[in-house]
């Protein structure tokens, strides 16, 4: 278990990027050490990166966090996990149009 700064830098997620998406329930909270500070696992870690790569790869917050509660789903959950990548290379498809257009 670790300390939010160690889970920052392990997930190159900001402190106050990791206290948001806790808010808003993006992730769930962690386990609290005697001292009531936040300890973080290695699964922690994790959901952090993978919302970060979301995040990278342009992804809604919205549907980085579905893509996340997906993740830990079932098999069925990948016909969704598919959905919702291939509307979001449609999106950028598009985006590159546009900016084509304008170039």
């Amino acid at each position: 278990m670790i300390a939010i700064g160690e889970a920052s830098r392990q997930s190159e997620v900001g402190i106050e990027t990791i206290c948001y998406y806790e808010r808003e329930g993006i992730v769930p909270l962690p386990a609290l050490a005697l001292n009531n500070r936040r300890r973080y696992s290695a699964s922690d870690v994790g959901r952090l990166r993978f919302l970060k790569k979301c995040r990278d790869l342009g992804f809604p917050l919205s549907d980085a966090k579905a893509l996340l509660e997906l993740s830990e789903g079932s098999a069925e959950d990948c016909r969704q996990v598919k959905e919702l990548a291939e509307a979001h290379i449609a999106s950028v498809r598009s985006k590159i149009d546009e900016l084509r257009r304008l170039e």
